[in-house]
């Protein structure tokens, strides 16, 4: 039994070496590899001068590439802000309706008559949450689009 344990503990002292060796061979290697330094004003000259990396100039041109078009080939966004407001006032029809036929669902009198009365405003209800859940959809959709251009 003896044997067992002195096994375990010589297996963990073996991982904490190996990873002691990994960090150290690491930390030196990458002394090594480190790319030259400079000092900040020296960066700061060769930034007024125009004189960056590969990288920078890369970066420029493709910030240029994706900059926005001209106004002139921009669509109008008159019709997008007139989606975007109709698309509002129905949300907000929907919504005036949805909540008066909450009041009248709560009544108890809706539910002390018929129960085909309470069936009805049921179904009416949901027919309501399906055509404020397809509002909205316009909604966000006018939204992106007058977002996109």
């Amino acid at each position: 039994m003896g044997d067992n344990r002195w096994l375990k503990n010589s297996f963990v002292y073996l991982i904490i070496l190996v990873a002691a060796l990994a960090l150290f061979f690491n930390y030196f290697n990458n002394q090594q590899n480190a790319p030259d330094e400079k000092a900040i004003t020296e960066v700061i000259a060769l930034a007024k001068e125009g004189k960056g990396n590969k990288k920078d100039k890369k970066q420029k041109a493709a910030a240029q590439s994706q900059a926005p078009a001209p106004a002139a080939e921009k669509p109008k966004r008159g019709p997008l802000k007139r989606a975007l407001e109709e698309a509002e006032k129905a949300i907000a029809k929907l919504t005036r309706e949805r909540t008066e036929l909450e009041t009248k669902l709560a009544s108890a009198a809706t539910w002390s008559g018929p129960p085909t009365a309470a069936a009805e405003l049921q179904k009416q209800k949901l027919r309501l949450e399906r055509e404020l859940a397809h509002a909205e959809h316009e909604w966000l959709t006018a939204q992106e689009a007058l977002e996109a251009a």
